[in-house]
């Protein structure tokens, strides 16, 4: 501590003298080397972590699994990992080795589950559940929350139903538990179809032909208008990378990129008459219609594949989805 005027000029000396400035300069250098050769020799033999992981995935896919384990060192919830993980889930990595890159930064992991499809029924209120090849399995009961279901989506873990009549969309778990719900008011006057890609939630609105995007906790984010292409979508789906919107009055179905710019469509006419909800696992689109309650099967480029009869659980298909992206 400074106490008199001489110590005060020495000290002020002491600032301008070039010795001490280089002395000073040479141990804070030391110190910032000593740090960062801490740092570089962590993050290297982190990467030598992730590149045992990886070893075996092809070269030219290693450098996103790098990418993916830098941002989860960024994350401090499971939570946050878990989106984070979704994301680069749905760009086709896979998952086993995601889950292994995550668990050196703590995260619990995801653990596979079996695929099933879900439809849910505006008449009853039920949800449906079916294996990939279309045998019913059980199903769950939403009366109580909402009125009028007729989208449904899934994470994996979580499922939504989005009801036209109150313009709420529903949590519910996997098993069918209600958990909480978010308001839709304001944005659309009739929606009817509902989407995830784990990372945001989409809704698509029948009376205003717009898409609307949401956080996951129901934050409204912005839309984009499919009034050009065909009048009553009323299904929406993603893979993360495209859109897809299905029509009620055309059999159309219309690709988008994720904000909104139209890419072409397939024709559905065929294959049932009234197409109200459709989902992809980004390997196949399914679609389900409420006329002959059968669930239409096709590829990515709308070549029909199959279907199965929904027929003695419940009569008004109005949403369908899959798990089978996200395991």
């Amino acid at each position: 501590m400074v106490t008199n005027s001489k110590q005060r000029r020495d000290k002020y000396k002491a600032k301008l003298n070039s010795k001490v400035i280089g002395r000073r300069f040479e141990d804070t250098k030391a110190i910032a080397t000593t740090k960062q050769a801490s740092y570089f020799k962590d993050a290297e033999a982190l990467q030598n972590k992730i590149k045992a992981i990886i070893s075996n995935v092809p070269s030219h896919l290693q450098h996103y699994f790098m990418d993916f384990g830098e941002e989860m060192a960024s994350k401090n919830t499971d939570a946050e990992r878990r989106i984070l993980f979704n994301k680069w889930a749905t760009r086709g990595l896979d998952t086993s080795k995601l889950n292994e890159v995550g668990k050196i930064f703590g995260f619990i992991g995801i653990i596979p589950g079996v695929p099933y499809i879900w439809v849910v029924d505006s008449d009853d209120k039920e949800v449906y559940k079916y294996t990939m090849a279309g045998i019913y399995v059980d199903s769950f009961d939403t009366t109580g929350h909402g009125t009028n279901p007729r989208g449904i989506t899934t994470d994996g873990i979580n499922i939504w139903v989005v009801d036209s009549d109150d313009k709420e969309v529903y949590k519910y778990t996997m098993a069918g538990i209600y958990v909480d719900s978010f308001d839709t008011a304001g944005h659309g006057i009739n929606n009817t179809g509902i989407t995830t890609d784990g990372i945001n939630i989409w809704t698509v609105d029948s009376g205003t032909d717009e898409v609307y995007k949401y956080t996951m906790a129901g934050g409204y984010i912005n839309s984009f208008d499919t009034s050009l292409h065909g009048t009553d979508n009323v299904g929406i789906a993603t893979d993360g990378t495209n859109i897809w919107t299905c029509d009620d009055a055309d059999q159309e179905v219309y690709k988008y990129d994720m904000v909104g710019g139209y890419i072409g469509s397939f024709d559905t006419s065929a294959h049932g008459a009234t197409n109200r909800g459709i989902t992809t696992d980004g390997i196949n689109i399914w679609i389900c219609d409420r006329t002959d309650n059968e669930v239409y099967k096709y590829t990515m480029t709308g070549v029909y594949v199959d279907s199965f009869d929904t027929t003695g659980h419940g009569d008004y298909m109005r949403g369908v989805t899959t798990n089978n992206r996200f395991i």
